[in-house]
């Protein structure tokens, strides 16, 4: 429904770095790091979690060139908490403090 996604998306936070599962596969070694279980299907559930870094060849240098992962408009890394904050303090004033409250408290 849309209010779980809602929740699902308060209760991870701010996004500022693009992450996305197919086009960025986590390493196997790493897969059970953001990995779950659904407590109640039991079924796994792979965590969302943003790219670090990003580089792309370059055929002309024969190197790479880096890519900046951040999101255009998104806040930086050392502003992310406090802009979260903020968000979440004007969603608990446009929608009740009580409604967010309990979205964020439920798993």
């Amino acid at each position: 429904t849309c209010e779980a996604q809602f929740r699902r998306m308060l209760q991870l936070g701010v996004v500022n770095r693009v992450y996305d599962k197919v086009m960025f596969p986590t390493p196997e070694h790493l897969s059970e790091s953001y990995r779950v279980l659904d407590e109640k299907t039991g079924r796994p559930i792979d965590l969302p979690h943003p790219v670090a870094e990003l580089r792309v060849w370059n055929a002309a240098t024969r190197g790479y060139d880096v890519v900046n992962p951040q999101l255009d408009g998104a806040p930086s890394d050392a502003e992310a908490a406090q802009w979260w904050a903020n968000r979440v303090n004007e969603l608990r004033e446009e929608r009740g403090a009580e409604y967010i409250d309990g979205l964020l408290g439920s798993k």
